[in-house]
């Protein structure tokens, strides 16, 4: 999609990883402050965090959907 927009693939590759990242270590946090960290509900944090993470993935695509092409 960054290719025909005429914008540098390789700079929004690393964009969509490390808001991955980032929303993913928010999602951990976020997860910890609401239900606590706890053996028990480990997979659940887990889950969450991947949820946010991929939230991350949708903002960059949105961001990039919304650039105009350069000519």
């Amino acid at each position: 999609m960054a290719t025909e927009k005429g914008l540098n693939p390789k700079r929004w590759k690393l964009y969509t990883v490390l808001y991955w990242i980032l929303f993913e270590f928010i999602g951990c946090f976020l997860g910890i402050a609401m239900f606590g960290f706890n053996i028990n509900n480990l997979f659940g944090l887990m889950a969450f965090a991947i949820v946010c993470a991929f939230g991350g993935y949708l903002f960059i695509r949105y961001k990039l959907e919304n650039k105009q092409p350069n000519q």
